[in-house]
């Protein structure tokens, strides 16, 4: 285990310099900043965390995920905490700000409070989260977000790709062929997924024209910057958006354009919350059931608890579910000329 000794090698300043600083004594910036950069890079932790976990049960359990903002992280953890002030357990929640330095840092900020286990929605590769993890034997459930190299987690899955195909495939069946799909980043997980099913289930099909519209986010004001900024939409017939806010904000960019559902366009939404039964026409979507994610969440906390040393990872997945509305019209049926 790494002390504060090895900090001092590394940095080649005094014990005593280096204790000050985790101590929380102000000491030169340069020391503070180069003792900062040892203990990133040999995965120092205070002794104070140390002397935390040999403490009593806090029966907390912790949660970061990257916004305050976005709807699906925070129904999922709605469910969670539900499951878990039943077990006389709280939650405690930490918001990383998509910023993988300060999500690390939330992880030993929440260890140092001595959660039982952590709970994430990662942005980041959280090799360094699940080492700590790891080191004081503390459970981690990963959810919504697949990372191949890590196997000392429990992982919640949905099933993207199949999903994105099921979703491609009702907007096909109704004779759409100019087709954009709305996602997040592109070099993220859970977007390339379902860009993967989407571009999966149109390559079946000859004849269809497929656009892909990228946002910086995931928020509904990041799917309306990128849909007005769009140029193509005069092209297209049918819109499928891949999560519940980008989908709002598709809406909304829809709306401003003078463009109606599903007159105009049709739109496939992605998730489902009661927030979609105040839009009209009644949205089609395919989703992921908030409350089978937090279900399962949780049964991996407490199976983890009744067995903390056991060894591997152990990956569930939800189920697709599909929602019928009526905001995908069907050109097949009509016989419209499509593009």
């Amino acid at each position: 285990m790494v002390t504060i000794v090895d900090i001092a090698k590394e940095t080649g300043l005094s014990i005593s310099i280096c204790s000050r600083y985790f101590n929380h004594i102000r000491v030169r910036k340069k020391n503070a900043d180069a003792i900062e950069k040892a203990a990133k890079k040999l995965g120092y932790i205070p002794n104070e965390l140390a002397r935390n976990l040999r403490k009593e049960k806090s029966f907390t359990v912790g949660a970061i995920i990257p916004s305050l903002i976005d709807s699906f992280p925070l129904s999922v953890l709605n469910v969670v905490e539900k499951k878990l002030n039943a077990n006389n357990y709280s939650l405690l929640l930490s918001n990383s700000q998509r910023d993988e330095e300060r999500e690390y840092k939330c992880a030993v900020s929440l260890i140092q409070k001595k959660v039982e286990a952590l709970v994430i929605l990662p942005i980041s590769n959280c090799h360094r989260i699940a080492e700590l993890c790891k080191k004081y034997n503390i459970p981690l459930i990963i959810f919504d977000q697949y990372i191949d190299d890590i196997q000392t987690a429990d992982f919640v899955l949905f099933d993207n790709v199949a999903a994105s195909q099921k979703a491609t495939k009702v907007i096909l069946k109704k004779g759409h062929k100019n087709i954009a799909i709305v996602i997040g980043p592109k070099n993220e997980y859970t977007p390339k997924e379902r860009l993967a099913g989407f571009e999966a289930e149109c390559s079946k099909h000859k004849g269809i024209k497929t656009y892909v519209v990228e946002a910086d986010g995931y928020s509904s004001q990041d799917a309306y910057a990128a849909l007005m900024k769009f140029k193509h939409i005069n092209e297209i017939s049918a819109i499928y958006a891949t999560n519940f806010d980008m989908t709002l904000g598709v809406v909304k960019a829809l709306n401003k354009k003078g463009l109606k559902i599903p007159t105009d366009i049709s739109l496939m939404g992605f998730d489902y919350l009661p927030t979609f039964e105040y839009i009209q026409p009644n949205l089609s979507s395919i989703y992921q059931s908030t409350s089978e994610i937090g279900s399962v969440v949780c049964d991996r906390i407490f199976s983890r608890f009744e067995n903390k040393n056991a060894d591997g990872r152990y990956i569930s997945y939800v189920s697709v579910h599909e929602k019928r509305g009526e905001s995908i019209s069907n050109l097949a049926k009509k016989g419209k000329k499509n593009g």
